[in-house]
């Protein structure tokens, strides 16, 4: 548990990374430990707890969602940029 800890906060101050969490149909006998998935993740918003299918295939769209922003986002930024220069 220490090593995914040092090892996850290391990726995520080293690189602009978005690392997330999900937790797949987990035993009532072994919890998922979410406080670490938590930890792990770039945001506690980016850990996801899924019991079946769907609520998997929605947590993977949330995520998929949430990429596109970013790439949407960062295209828009470097064309404002782009075209601040050719002032």
């Amino acid at each position: 548990m220490g090593q995914a800890r040092m090892r996850s906060s290391q990726i995520k101050s080293a690189s602009s990374i978005r690392v997330y969490g999900v937790a797949f149909q987990s035993d009532p006998a072994y919890p998922p430990d979410m406080a670490m998935l938590e930890y792990c993740a770039s945001d506690p918003d980016f850990v996801y707890e899924a019991d079946d299918a769907a609520e998997l295939t929605r947590a993977y769209q949330d995520i998929a969602r949430s990429l596109t922003d970013v790439r949407i986002s960062r295209q828009s930024l470097h064309f404002q940029m782009n075209r601040l220069s050719n002032l």
